[in-house]
């Protein structure tokens, strides 16, 4: 949704973060490969599945990179990645807390995107619901 605003280093920062957080639970899922791929379109970049960079890394060069309203797109389109397949175990949950804890986002801030996430979902679910019938 907000991806193509980020230049091509955030472009990048981000697929590696993308690929870090479908690993983080040991599962890469179909889902989350599918999603890695419609980022990669709508960044017009080319998809890959492992990481250029590690964690650590990733986070320094996004402090250097990014300011905070990057950092809230990235935040909401990674959270979109780890509920896209609607399970969010202990190890995706661990590595988003871990995540906004080192990029400044607080609590509250990742709460309401959980529930913006939820809604636009509810929303998607209505529409598909109507035009199927």
């Amino acid at each position: 949704m907000y991806l193509n605003t980020l230049n091509e280093e955030q472009k990048n920062i981000f697929l590696d973060l993308c690929i870090l957080a479908a690993k983080s639970n040991n599962v890469v899922a179909e889902d989350e490969i599918a999603i890695i791929n419609e980022y990669c379109n709508e960044m017009q970049i080319a998809a890959r599945y492992e990481e250029e960079r590690n964690f650590d890394l990733c986070i320094e060069d996004l402090k250097k990179d990014c300011n905070k309203g990057t950092i809230k797109i990235i935040v909401l389109e990674l959270t979109a990645l780890i509920l896209s397949d609607n399970i969010c175990d202990e190890d995706e949950e661990k590595y988003m807390q871990e995540f906004i804890s080192r990029v400044g986002i607080t609590k509250s801030e990742f709460e309401k995107t959980m529930e913006l996430l939820n809604e636009l979902s509810s929303i998607y679910s209505e529409i598909n619901h109507f035009v199927s019938e």
